[in-house]
């Protein structure tokens, strides 16, 4: 029988301390018999280790709120840009709703169309 890998994503949540008790119990339990998996989490531990290392750089409060105005800007207009498009598309299925009877003429009520019909002798429409 295969055995079955936990994903990285999972073993990566497992390494931050991100999972629930039962999944960390499944987790180590797999980790004492599966030779992949200790590797995998051995990395992620190796390279947070390393982050942790990095120096913290402190940026000013003008910088900081510079990033967050044009962050700002540009969700603004993300938000125009989805809100105009939504509200053209809603005016555009209202206008060929409401103008169905204009574009798009109505047909006859069934007995004008029957009245219409012409009774033909059915010899008359035999071609020779």
């Amino acid at each position: 029988m295969a055995v079955k890998h936990f994903t990285e994503e999972m073993l990566s949540r497992y390494v931050d301390g991100d999972i629930s008790k039962g999944e960390r119990i499944n987790i180590e339990s797999h980790l004492k018999i599966c030779k992949k998996c200790r590797e995998i989490v051995s990395q992620f531990r190796q390279l947070n280790n390393i982050i942790h290392k990095l120096p913290v750089e402190n940026v000013s409060e003008s910088v900081r709120l510079r990033i967050f105005k044009k962050v700002k800007k540009r969700n603004l207009i993300r938000d125009f840009i989805i809100g105009f498009f939504l509200g053209l598309s809603i005016a555009f299925v209202m206008f060929m709703f409401f103008s169905k009877g204009i574009f798009f003429p109505k047909n006859k009520p069934m007995a004008q169309q029957i009245d219409s019909f012409k009774v033909v002798p059915v010899n008359e429409n035999i071609n020779h």
